[in-house]
């Protein structure tokens, strides 16, 4: 799957939004939020990271009871 137009324009607005809030995120893991947001997915990682993006986040390192 090719990255979009509108991902790297929402990546870089969601860049400016953690900034301007003194969070520095790496350029990987706003790619793959903006996909995740696009797509409805979920983002399964224990990168804390994704906690202050907009995404739904699953911590592989502690899994939902079921």
């Amino acid at each position: 799957m090719e990255l979009e137009d509108e991902d790297w324009e929402r990546a870089a607005h969601l860049w400016a939004d953690a900034a301007n809030r003194g969070r520095a995120l790496s350029d990987v893991d706003l790619l793959v939020a903006v996909v995740a947001l696009r797509l409805g997915a979920v983002v399964v990682s224990a990168d804390d990271d994704f906690d202050t993006l907009p995404v739904q986040r699953e911590n592989w390192r502690f899994p939902p009871s079921a």
